[in-house]
């Protein structure tokens, strides 16, 4: 078993955002900051412990230490996986909460042992946080390149009479790969005009950050995307 670095007593356990890099958030910074993991060497995050918060690292982990830490990393794995799967599944957060999803467990308990099943809340701003940290990850992308991007968006009502606007990027990468990625799929209560559609795309592209790399916007044929 690879004994963790004891830098790790101050970080979450890394997760991997879209770029394919892996980030960790650090523990003692009062706002979220996350790091970059580089090729799973540590001595960025060490690098920020001991000038930032003026921490001296030890470099070895007391038993207990370890112990706290393989604990944490489980959790934190499952928690993980759980958010993915319910993303990929586009499944609700109650999910973790229903009568089957709890005798799953029951029976991973008896095989594994003792296993804390996360909440629908803890789920859903674990998801939140993973969000954040992909969107962070996506502006440093979209920033990095110097291609034109193209823009595919569209308006979808539920059942239930709510509008949801989506907006897709897609580009060239250094490797002359086309990428597709989701911006946003926001609420949209204002009338279906073509203005407020246009300021929606202005608001998401400001945000991004990427107004200026615009090279065209793809729509359907309706009349209000003739405004």
């Amino acid at each position: 078993m690879r004994i963790p670095a004891p830098v790790w007593l101050y970080f979450d356990p890394p997760i991997e955002v879209e770029s394919g890099k892996k980030k960790a958030r650090c523990k003692l910074c009062s706002t979220d900051n996350y790091l970059t993991v580089n090729n799973g060497g540590t001595s960025n995050l060490r690098t920020h412990i001991i000038n930032i918060h003026k921490i001296n690292i030890p470099s070895i982990l007391s038993s207990e230490d370890l112990a706290t830490l393989f604990s944490q990393s489980g959790e934190h794995l499952l928690r993980e996986t759980l958010v993915e799967w319910i993303v990929k599944d586009c499944l609700p957060f109650t999910t973790v909460e229903s009568e089957s999803f709890y005798k799953l467990f029951e029976v991973i308990r008896k095989l594994e042992g003792n296993i804390t099943i996360p909440s629908a809340s803890t789920i859903k701003r674990d998801l939140l946080e993973y969000y954040s940290v992909s969107k962070a990850s996506l502006k440093e992308t979209l920033g990095n390149y110097s291609s034109k991007i193209s823009l595919t968006t569209d308006i979808w009502t539920s059942n239930s009479c709510k509008a949801f606007i989506g907006v897709t990027a897609h580009w060239l990468d250094n490797n002359w790969e086309i990428q597709s990625h989701i911006l946003d799929l926001a609420p949209f209560e204002e009338p279906h005009s073509g203005i407020n559609i246009a300021n929606t795309l202005i608001s998401i592209c400001e945000d991004f950050g990427i107004t200026k790399k615009i090279l065209g916007i793809t729509v359907d044929n309706a009349s209000n995307n003739n405004t």
